[in-house]
């Protein structure tokens, strides 16, 4: 709620939007000058700035994906921390966002295409120190599944009425693998999760750690068979057994070193 107070506030908004935005000092996004004229505020108290080294105007939002843009600083704030915290089950993100928000489904799909090619270009460096990470398949939809009277089971027969696979599954069979790499905190930096969803480009399990793990890092995994080359290719690798019920390990016995 106090976030909504606060991206409902403009003059608050724009004054934390200034502060995130020129954090390093205030340059000029044409020439990266740093000898600056500030101006008054206009619309809805952005500052306007002149840059004395190329005789260049700009403005907060200069250079970003907020620029020419007729949508309020706050709303973009707002929307941005939506999509990070994602919407309640079962409602599209676009349509989640533009509720909230009052605006048409079309303006805020182009927001989040911006946001989310933005985030794309941003620098990804590999984790470090102790991590874990997991697999998991989930449909990508619910066409053709049964839902059951008793609402125990999701899982529908084949035409065949054979048993279906165990789950792992592609894109274009509705079931697609999503991947998590997560890295401890410790007493210098926070905890660090990285979200995957690789769409079939022949990477293994063990490629995909090494691609988000720096070597030497210690990786701790099940026991599926595509992570026992971790070891020998740089990392210290122990695994949790799922069959016995360990789904976590941070105990000594609750590891099992892999010397594969």
């Amino acid at each position: 709620m106090l976030l909504l107070a606060l991206f409902a506030d403009m003059a608050a908004t724009a004054e934390l939007f200034r502060t995130v935005r020129w954090a390093g000092g205030l340059f000029c996004p044409h020439c990266g000058g740093t000898d600056i004229v500030r101006h008054c505020r206009y619309q809805g108290h952005v500052r306007r700035y002149t840059c004395k080294d190329c005789s260049r105007t700009f403005n907060d939002k200069t250079g970003m994906i907020l620029h020419h843009r007729h949508v309020r600083i706050g709303d973009w704030m707002l929307a941005l921390w939506m999509f990070l915290c994602g919407p309640p089950n079962g409602i599209s993100i676009i349509y989640y966002i533009a509720t909230s928000l009052d605006r048409a489904c079309g303006a805020v799909y182009r927001m989040m295409r911006d946001i989310m090619r933005k985030m794309s270009e941003l620098p990804v460096g590999r984790l470090s120190g102790t991590g874990e990470t997991d697999e998991g398949y989930a449909r990508a939809g619910s066409k053709g599944v049964a839902l059951g009277s008793n609402g125990e089971s999701r899982t529908s027969p084949s035409r065949r009425r054979l048993p279906r696979g165990p789950g792992r599954d592609t894109f274009k069979k509705n079931t697609p693998m999503a991947a998590i790499y997560h890295r401890r905190a410790t007493q210098d930096e926070p905890d660090v999760a990285i979200l995957e969803v690789p769409r079939g480009d022949g990477r293994t399990l063990a490629e995909m750690v090494a691609e988000k793990f720096e070597q030497g890092s210690t990786v701790i995994t099940d026991e599926h068979q595509a992570y026992k080359s971790l070891e020998a290719i740089g990392y210290v690798h122990p695994t949790v057994n799922h069959s016995e019920g360990k789904y976590a390990s941070g105990e000594h016995n609750e590891i099992h070193t892999n010397n594969c």
